[in-house]
């Protein structure tokens, strides 16, 4: 039996998750690792809401800038890099915070990822389908064959979706139950908090935080990563409504409504994640008042 534990804190964008894991760090004296699919790349800053200078100061971060959009980093390669990140960690500290959004980064960091062979054939036949057909129709047929996985998939990730669907078409069975029997043994207790803000609270959060985005810069920030014709950036949140924008296709009151709608459907998607997680303790708030109690909350479970 271990005594190292890791502290999960889990929750939509914008819900206060770096605030409340600097805080927890400070109080266990100890470092975050950083989950969050979009904030590991050195490019992308304001766009991603990687947390300010003044805040990486108060306590180390891991994973946050460590790599380029031109070597991308996978859930299968951030379990690797992460868990070996870990093991040289808990040999000084017991306790470890990760902070994230990114459902399936985070699985594959406490869970692993699963095991299902592949094949190229299958796969080139979906692959085929979407540039023929594009996007739609993959979805059409995941919500068909695996509702389930469908209601928590990113729906602007064709990679994906087409590993879902190549997954059910080699096994048989819906992916989201392959996801579910591949749990791997780590050598550290995995205690996760997963915080649920009321929606129109959330939804509130979400459009202070565009408008702070863009009064820090982010409509020159995305005039440049738009030069750089990167598809993980072309398909970032925050970026991509922008790049509209910028090739005629909307005005710009237009793609910062676009860009707010934007984030609340992932803020959903998300939602429909953490709550499919039955291992986590549920941290519902409504307000700012009781966002403060969230850390006590969390301290009394240790």
């Amino acid at each position: 039996m271990t005594d190292k534990q890791l502290i999960l804190i889990q929750g939509p964008t914008a819900s206060g998750k770096t605030e409340l894991a600097i805080k927890l760090a400070q109080y266990f004296n100890t470092i975050i690792v950083s989950a969050d699919s979009r904030q590991f790349y050195k490019e992308m800053k304001i766009g991603t809401a990687v947390p300010s200078v003044q805040q990486l100061e108060l306590v180390p971060h891991y994973f946050i800038h460590s790599h380029s959009v031109k070597t991308p980093l996978s859930a299968a390669k951030f379990e690797h890099e992460a868990n070996l990140f870990l093991e040289i960690e808990f040999r000084k500290r017991k306790n470890i915070i990760v902070v994230g959004g990114s459902g399936l980064f985070m699985k594959s960091l406490i869970d692993g990822l699963d095991d299902i062979p592949h094949n190229i054939e299958i796969q080139k036949k979906y692959i085929e389908t979407f540039e023929k057909k594009g996007i739609e129709s993959l979805l059409m047929e995941l919500k068909k064959k695996d509702n389930d996985y469908f209601e928590m998939v990113d729906k602007n990730n064709p990679r994906r979706i087409i590993r879902a669907l190549e997954a059910i078409s080699i096994s048989g069975k819906k992916y989201s139950e392959l996801r579910n029997n591949s749990k791997k043994v780590r050598n550290y207790n995995v205690i996760s908090f997963t915080l649920l803000p009321e929606r129109t609270f959330l939804y509130s959060l979400i459009n202070q935080r565009v408008e702070k985005m863009l009064d820090e810069g982010l409509l020159d920030e995305a005039k440049a990563l738009f030069e750089l014709n990167n598809s993980i950036i072309n398909n970032t949140v925050g970026y991509s409504e922008l790049f509209s924008f910028f090739k005629g296709e909307l005005e710009f009151d237009s793609a910062i409504e676009l860009l707010k709608q934007n984030t609340r459907n992932y803020a959903k998607r998300q939602f429909t994640w953490f709550k499919k997680n039955s291992d986590s303790v549920a941290l519902e708030y409504n307000n700012f008042v009781e966002y403060n109690q969230l850390f006590e909350k969390i301290i009394k479970q240790f």
